[in-house]
Formats: structure tokens, C-alpha cells, sequence
């Protein structure tokens, strides 16, 4: 989009799914795409002034223009050829699957049904070949290096594109350039600043000159708001990543911003619960003393209820499922897969494909630990808390777990800070750092990965009975997102080891491997 010179604004509320964006768009080493103020550390501050730096600002207007022109129809034409290619794949696989269906009947027939399944063979051979000429293997080689061709175009379209929108600036847009830079140095979260932000997005037309030059943005909500101006439209594009995590409060600004939205979520994860503090009565009355009963009958803009993915879901004129599924291993996502997605996700990674533990090591492990209690009044089991720190300390020291990270998610905040306290008297800082070890609640982890998981449930079958957790394990979303939500890498597999049996407690370790 911004190599075609569309305005690009990509948002989430939450930090990890912006840094993640992030990450992968700095492997394209394109100095101009994304301006981001992700993190408002020097470091951060220091990589975006290089990226506004190195915009090339030394040839004339004319000389840019007419070779972005033709960069553009390049980038044009290596897609209309990518499209052609994908178009005959597609007939290509048609053909082969009917070809193949004939061939299958012909293995199986015998006597007179096997000249009249010849025949059906001849035909089906002689009719997908005029149709689709060139097999499968020959395109998708040939669609992987056009793939190739298509992004080095719209990279050097995009670098072009940027020069051309700089060489051909006014004083004044200079300017904002200038302003934009001075501003970075500032503190962006004290309010001594603000009026500092407030001058720089007082005039619209400093803004589109802004977006003129650096169209790619890559920001919070909060940092839209105290950057851009609550203009109608004032974006080409807005990409709202991991929306059943936005609430509609804090996204409608934003929308409001976009002349097109494209918002990407899973109504399977956990869903947002930044307004959890609020009493149900306290929000009630808030909704009816704002008469918006009569305005939402439906409750669409519920933001007690609703995420910015229902809504979409509601209002959005089309709607795409992407099922190809990289990141679990099978064992792990296959049952998301039945119980959630009704199978339609075509699972990607081969269980075979192991980096971390031992080749004989099982997916999934679960650990029963022995005279595992809940204390009264509380969600703190201590042995099965002891007992899953023994087993981290074990994989973080282990050959087969070498440069794997790790993560300790528990469903209950007092087991939460009993686990931080037990891993940081057991495991010193220097292991910690280096395996990227983390002790968080489901709700801490989302959009975040580790190599290795562990779980811990807390759970006690003295004062709790297996139907209780059975109907925890199946309604919590963590079992959902764990294994559908992104907090794997492509190709992982999960494994762990044994511990004594007992079914007074039980804790769950999940290990992944690259």
C-alpha cells in the first residue's frame, strides 16, 4: 500500500503485537517504512532520527519522479504476473486432483469397467492438459521466485516513493520534518510536553504534509492521539492488529482517523479486560444516563461486552479466514482445531521437525505432583509451585534445552507472585536474562512467546472436583490462546518430562521447539 502511495497507520493496544510488527519490518531494511514510536527509550528515539535521516534528499524533483514512475510500473507488472501465475496454479492443482481421481479408478478396476475407466483416464488426461499446460511443481517455483520479484519492486518503489515525496516538499513541510525530529527528543509521557504536541498537530495540513513524507506510521493509540490530529479520514489505510484485545472506547478515535480499516483478531482469545475495574451497576448507569439504549438498541458499542473484532465482525463488508496454522505442533492444535475452529485450520508444522529436548520426548506432558494442596482462602498450591521451578531449573541447565527461552504462566495471581518468588531464589539473574525466563498470568503473556512453556493450575483435588476443573480447562481462554493465538513460532514442537504420579495436584508443562 505505501509503495503505491497510500497513507499507513498500524495500531494495536497491545505493545508486544506493535513490537512484533516492528521486528519484521526492520528485516527489510527499509530506512523509511515504519516510522514507529513504539518505545519511547533513546535507543528507539535514536533508530527512528537514522531512519529520518537517511532519506536521500540530494537529487531534483524531476530525476525522482520519473524513476519512481517506472519503479511503480514495475512493481505493477511483477504483480499482474504474480497473479497470472497463482491463477494457473490453482487450475493446475484442479487438474491434477481429477486426473489423479481417474488414474486411482483405473488401479482399481478390472475386466471390461477397466477399458471403460481407460477411457475416463484418456479424456480427463487430454482435457486438463489444454487447461492447465504447465504442473504444479514448475508454478510454484515459478510463483516463489515472481514472489521474490514482487517485493524487491515494492521495496525499491517504496524507497523511491519516499525520496520523491521529500525532494518535492515545501519549505513548510520541511519544516514539520524538522519539528518532528526536535519533538522525538522530548518525553512524550510528561505533561510539562504536551502543549509541546499539542502545537505540532494544531494544523491539519502539517499533519498530511507529515503523512506526505513519512506515510507509514506504526503506533499505540495513545501515541496517534498525541501525534495526529481527530481528523476524518486523515489515513489511507488503519491495520488494527490483535483487535479482540482493543476496547471501542480507545480504537474509535483511531477509526475515525481511517478512510479504510482492516482489522485483524481471533474471537478465540482472551478478550480485553481493560474495563474489569468498573462495577456492572457503575456501567449501567453510565450507558443509560447516556441515552445510548435509544442510539445502540442492539448494544453493539457495549464497551463492557464488545471488542473492536465483534463489531468488525458485525459491520465489516468482507471477511477472510486465515487457516494455515504455523506454530503449534500438531498435537497441541489439533484439538483447538475440532473443539473451536470447526477443523478448518490447515495445520502447517511437521511434528518431526524438532529443535529443542530429545526425539523420543511426547508433545505435551502433564506433570502430577505429589500431595499438591490449595491453601485455604487462597489459589496457592506451594508444592505444585515448588515443584514446577524444580522442573524449569532442570530444562534451563539442560544440553537438549540449550538457547531455548522460556515461560512460566500461572491462572491465578497469588500462584503467580509465589512462582516469581520461587524462581528468583532458585535461578540466578544471569540464567534468567540469558533464557528470557518470565512468570506472568495468562492475561500477561498474550501476544508474547517462549520456547518453552510451563503451566500451572493451581489445581487440588481435595477442594476441587475433577468436573470443576474439566469445566475450567475447557471455558478459560488460555487453553484457546496457547495454542491458537501466536505465542509460538513456525515450526515448534511442545515437549517435557515425567514426574511422580498423584492425583491430589496436578501442574502442566508445555515446552516448544523451533
Amino acid at each position: 500500500m505505501v509503495a503505491t502511495g497510500k497513507s499507513v497507520l498500524v495500531t494495536s493496544q497491545k505493545d508486544k503485537a506493535i513490537q512484533v510488527v516492528d521486528d519484521l519490518l526492520k528485516r527489510l531494511d527499509l530506512s523509511e517504512l515504519p516510522m514507529t514510536l513504539l518505545r519511547r527509550d533513546r535507543q528507539s528515539k535514536l533508530h527512528l532520527q537514522n531512519r529520518l535521516d537517511s532519506i536521500r534528499k540530494d537529487r531534483s524533483q524531476a530525476e525522482v519522479t520519473l524513476e519512481h514512475a517506472s519503479a511503480k510500473n514495475r512493481h505493477r507488472a511483477e504483480q499482474d504476473a504474480l497473479t497470472v501465475t497463482r491463477r494457473d496454479f490453482a487450475a493446475a492443482v484442479r487438474a491434477e486432483a481429477h486426473v489423479e481421481a481417474a488414474a486411482k479408478a483405473l488401479r482399481s478396476s478390472s475386466g471390461l469397467g477397466r477399458v471403460t475407466r481407460f477411457i475416463k483416464y484418456w479424456f480427463a488426461r487430454r482435457r486438463w492438459d489444454r487447461r492447465a499446460p504447465i504442473p504444479t511443481d514448475r508454478l510454484a517455483i515459478q510463483g516463489s521466485n515472481q514472489r521474490a520479484k514482487v517485493g524487491k519492486s515494492a521495496q525499491a518503489a517504496l524507497g523511491l516513493g519516499a525520496e520523491s515525496l521529500v525532494s518535492s516538499a515545501t519549505r513548510g513541510e520541511r519544516q514539520n520534518l524538522r519539528e518532528l525530529q526536535q519533538v522525538l527528543r522530548r518525553d512524550q509521557t510528561s505533561f510539562k510536553n504536551y502543549s509541546v504536541f499539542d502545537h505540532l498537530k494544531s494544523d491539519i495540513q502539517r499533519a498530511s504534509g507529515l503523512l506526505k513524507m513519512l506515510p507509514a506510521w506504526l503506533m499505540t493509540p495513545d501515541d496517534v492521539a498525541r501525534l495526529f490530529p481527530c481528523q476524518p479520514g486523515l489515513f489511507d489505510v488503519v491495520i488494527i492488529d490483535e483487535a479482540s484485545q482493543v476496547d471501542l472506547p480507545s480504537i474509535f478515535p483511531i477509526l475515525y482517523r481511517a478512510k479504510k480499516i482492516v482489522v485483524f483478531g481471533d474471537s478465540r482469545q482472551m478478550q480485553a479486560r481493560r474495563f474489569a475495574f468498573a462495577a456492572a451497576k457503575t456501567a449501567v448507569e453510565a450507558y443509560a444516563r447516556r441515552q445510548m439504549t435509544s442510539h445502540d438498541p442492539a448494544g453493539f458499542l457495549d464497551a463492557r461486552k464488545e471488542s473492536l473484532l465483534d463489531l468488525a465482525y458485525v459491520r465489516s463488508e468482507k471477511e477472510n479466514l486465515l487457516n494455515e496454522h504455523y506454530r503449534s505442533m500438531p498435537p497441541i492444535i489439533e484439538f483447538s482445531n475440532h473443539r473451536w475452529y470447526d477443523d478448518q485450520l490447515r495445520i502447517m508444522t511437521d511434528e518431526e521437525n524438532k529443535n529443542f529436548g530429545r526425539p523420543d520426548e511426547r508433545v505435551i506432558n502433564v506433570h502430577r505432583v505429589v500431595d499438591g494442596e490449595v491453601a485455604d482462602g487462597t489459589q496457592q498450591n506451594e508444592r505444585e509451585a515448588s515443584a514446577l521451578v524444580e522442573e524449569l531449573a532442570r530444562l534451563v541447565s539442560d544440553p537438549d534445552y540449550s538457547e531455548a527461552t522460556f515461560g512460566v504462566i500461572a491462572l491465578f495471581e497469588e500462584q503467580m507472585r509465589l512462582l516469581q518468588d520461587l524462581v528468583a531464589d532458585t535461578i540466578d539473574e544471569q540464567t534468567v536474562s540469558e533464557c528470557e525466563i518470565v512468570v506472568v498470568n495468562p492475561d500477561g503473556f498474550q501476544g508474547d512467546e517462549r520456547d518453552v512453556v510451563l503451566y500451572s493450575l493451581s489445581y487440588d483435588a481435595n477442594v476441587m472436583p475433577q468436573s470443576a476443573i474439566s469445566a475450567r480447562m475447557m471455558d478459560y481462554p488460555i487453553y484457546r490462546e496457547c495454542s491458537t493465538s501466536g505465542l509460538l513460532e513456525p515450526g515448534t514442537r511442545f515437549t517435557s518430562s515425567t514426574r511422580p504420579t498423584n492425583p491430589n495436584s496436578l501442574s502442566r508443562t508445555v515446552g516448544q521447539a523451533h
